[in-house]
């Protein structure tokens, strides 16, 4: 037991173990017990259904007709269908098994009724539906005369109807069929062409964000004069720029060469010039076959000339004609060699100045062509260059719009694949389809008697089965230990059961105790219990609170103290005031009467064993009871191990409500079919108000369950163990008690 909990059962191989529960699983009204109910009514159950079905199977006979039973069959087709995309495809979406259940529990649709009995004439429909129109009424008749189940193991849908006529219902249902069939290709055409309308619409949309992208595109090559960066190979640019560059370095090389000739040129025309060219032009005339056959034949001539002259004077006119001739003749030489060499000299310096002009011209013309190839070259590299750099940034800025193109195309030719696949199957053929048309029987198939046999069962056990589950519904009274412990949140004691009508309230009570009977076991498994809290925290005053009147709580009391004090324990039984004070009658001790000294000074010896019993003094005031009732429990508290209280309902009386509050451990005290569970509530309540340490319950006067004797096996065992116990213990001392209860306790916590 733990604050606000109970001292709940454990195994009876255990004794004194405890099983806590908790006030948070405590129920707030008695929870409904099916297993309790069932071995409890089933007798009047059975007792009154049985003989109201006998009674009722008599009209039946009477009152059954034949049956009349037409089926059809409906197959399913799971094949796979061939797409455009060239991937096939499954008919029939998820599993064939679940698909052909939804299809039987579809095939009742009351729209699908309706529909097919718009298509029957009143006079083609079966008798059950006739003048009734496409009424609610008709729909829910026809609902219920058409069953469809599954054929197992195959593909297959058996669709089957019954009524007490045969004409018109085979008829009717191959009209249901068709109707069905129908509905399930206008839906598969709905299907597909909401998806239709979704995947154009899709289309539409990615079209028009193809274009924006184009769009963009074209803006960025407006910008950019050009299209070549549509080209995402940059690569192409590189190479013809890296192209250009090489060309224009080898173009500045070849220039700078050239400029370097055209100086070295006119740096030659320079100096060249400045040289004489005589020794050329004498060697030249030297070398003048005409001049040297002039002077051949001047020679010649003089020769001839000098020999006419021979022997002449000088004064000689011959001899003067003639030299004077000579002289003539080698004037014209000199005077003609001169002028060829003079000539010759001119010729050869204006031909070393052209030769020296065209090269320099030659020179200047190769530079400045260079130069010009050079500057187109680099020129060129610029243009190439920048528009490099614009093609890299428009590269760079297209990068996401192509990026997006190609997904948006991809995606596009994906949905205009879509298309046609789902253009193809809203025009495919269902894959259900009607193997087997239903025909009208020619014999009936059975008759209802088993139908209304079973309508009559139904009203014979059901009705006085209803009955008897809202008269347990709304009982409250306590039957069984697990009622009792619900009002607590635990399962309470082992509960004791009754002797005879008088229960408990013997004379001859300690022979009860003494003796092997279930009464006994259950007051001592109780004592254990209570022992082992006592030891566990140091709990001593403990208020057996009987919950309504005659629950056997003072003859319990007596009885407990007896059992706990023949283990060597100390025990006081305390009795509070009551309307029938019967302590003394019980312990056989004559009745108390007026006592000057207080109603605590009426406290005598059990005569049957060592505890002492303190009955109540009718005579006594309640407001001295009151005044010294923290003084007696402190005296009690030092003086006894255990202080047991017999008290009443707190509810009805103050004393009660006091002890309660005051009390260790409270006990609820019950009577089987008397105890309400409301009144157990009221005083777990009011313990949990005052934060009683420790709650249990024991319900009293406890009748054979046929439930329990399911488990007799188990009781023989707990009450085998409880005997040995009880006879280890009966000789010892209290010390030896408690020492073997520690020891107890110590093994099953190491256990646990």
């Amino acid at each position: 037991m733990t604050a606000s909990a109970e001292t709940a059962s454990a195994p009876p191989s255990t004794p004194g173990a405890v099983q806590r529960g908790s006030l948070d699983k405590a129920k707030k009204s008695k929870p409904f017990a099916i297993f309790d109910f069932i071995w409890r009514r089933i007798p009047l159950i059975l007792g009154v259904g049985i003989p109201c079905f006998l009674l009722l199977s008599v009209p039946i006979r009477f009152m059954a007709s034949p049956v009349y039973k037409v089926n059809a069959k409906v197959l399913i087709t799971p094949n796979k269908a061939p797409s455009i995309n060239g991937r096939d495809r499954e008919i029939i979406q998820g599993d064939v098994g679940w698909f052909s259940r939804t299809l039987v529990l579809r095939l009742n649709n009351p729209d699908v009724l309706r529909a097919a009995l718009e298509k029957v004439e009143d006079s083609d429909r079966p008798d059950f539906l006739k003048g009734q129109g496409t009424s609610d009424r008709a729909v829910f008749r026809l609902m219920s005369r058409i069953k469809a189940e599954e054929i197992q193991r195959t593909y297959m849908i058996d669709v089957s109807m019954q009524g007490s006529k045969a004409a018109g219902m085979a008829n009717m249902l191959n009209v249901v069929l068709d109707t069905f069939i129908e509905k399930l290709q206008t839906e598969q055409a709905r299907q597909y062409l909401s998806q239709l309308t979704y995947l154009k619409n899709e289309r539409t949309q990615i079209a028009g964000r193809v274009q924006k992208e184009t769009d963009n595109l074209a803006s960025i090559a407006q910008e950019l004069g050009s299209n070549v960066f549509l080209s995402t190979d940059y690569a192409g640019h590189l190479e013809k720029l890296r192209t250009l560059q090489n060309l224009y370095y080898d173009a500045e090389n070849n220039a700078l060469n050239l400029s370097e000739k055209l100086n070295e040129s006119r740096m030659d025309q320079q100096d060249i010039s400045k040289l004489s060219i005589a020794p050329f032009a004498d060697a030249e005339v030297s070398n003048f076959l005409g001049i040297n056959q002039m002077e051949q034949w001047t020679y010649v001539e003089t020769q001839e000339l000098r020999k006419q002259i021979d022997g002449l004077t000088n004064d000689n006119s011959d001899r003067i004609n003639v030299e004077d001739r000579m002289r003539s003749m080698l004037e014209y030489l000199k005077v003609y060699k001169e002028k060829v060499a003079t000539d010759t000299r001119r010729t050869f310096e204006e031909k070393r100045a052209y030769e020296l002009e065209s090269e320099v011209i030659r020179a200047k013309n190769a530079y400045e062509s260079a130069r010009g190839f050079a500057d187109t070259l680099h020129s060129d590299f610029e243009k190439t260059s920048e528009e490099a750099s614009k093609v890299a940034w428009a590269i760079f800025r297209s990068s996401d719009y192509n990026y997006g193109l190609t997904q948006y195309r991809s995606r596009l030719s994906s949905i205009d694949i879509r298309i046609d696949d789902a253009e193809l199957e809203a025009k495919a053929p269902l894959p259900v389809l009607i193997d087997q048309h239903a025909i009208d029987p020619d014999r009936p198939t059975s008759n209802n008697a088993s139908k209304l046999q079973m309508m009559a069962l139904a009203v014979s056990f059901g009705f006085i089965a209803a009955l008897c589950v809202i008269f347990d519904f709304l009982d409250s009274r306590i039957r069984t230990r697990q009622d009792l412990g619900a009002a607590i949140g635990g399962i309470g004691c082992e509960p004791i059961p009754a002797l005879h009508p008088d229960g408990l309230e013997e004379p001859n009570f300690v022979s009860v105790l003494k003796s092997s009977n279930p009464a006994s076991f259950a007051i001592r498994d109780f004592g254990i219990r209570l022992v082992t809290e006592q030891q566990r925290t140091n709990a001593r005053i403990v208020n057996l609170v009987g919950i309504h009147e005659k629950t056997g709580n003072t003859a319990l009391v007596v009885a407990l103290a007896r059992a706990l004090s023949s283990h060597g324990f100390r025990v006081l039984a305390v009795e509070l005031p009551t309307p029938r004070p019967g302590m003394a009658k019980i312990a056989a001790i004559p009745a108390p009467h007026s006592l000057p000294s207080g109603a605590w000074a009426a406290k005598c010896p059990d005569p049957s064993s060592s505890a002492d019993l303190l009955p109540w003094v009718p005579e006594s005031s309640e407001d001295d009871i009151r005044s010294t009732l923290d003084k007696f429990l402190a005296s009690a508290r030092a003086s006894y191990d255990l202080v047991v209280i017999d008290s009443p309902s707190p509810s009805c009386s103050d004393i009660a409500h006091e002890i309660a509050i005051k009390s260790d451990i409270v006990a609820l005290v019950a009577k089987q079919d008397v105890a309400r569970f409301q009144q157990a509530r009221a005083v777990v309540d009011l313990c949990t108000a005052a934060n009683v340490p420790a709650i249990t319950s024991l319900l009293n006067f406890s009748s054979p369950n046929p439930l329990q004797a399911k488990t007799l096996h188990i009781l023989e065992t707990s009450m085998a163990f409880t005997t040995r116990l009880h006879s280890e213990v009966l000789h010892r001392t209290k010390s030896e008690v408690v020492a073997a209860l520690e020891k107890l306790r110590s093994r099953i916590s190491g256990k646990s």
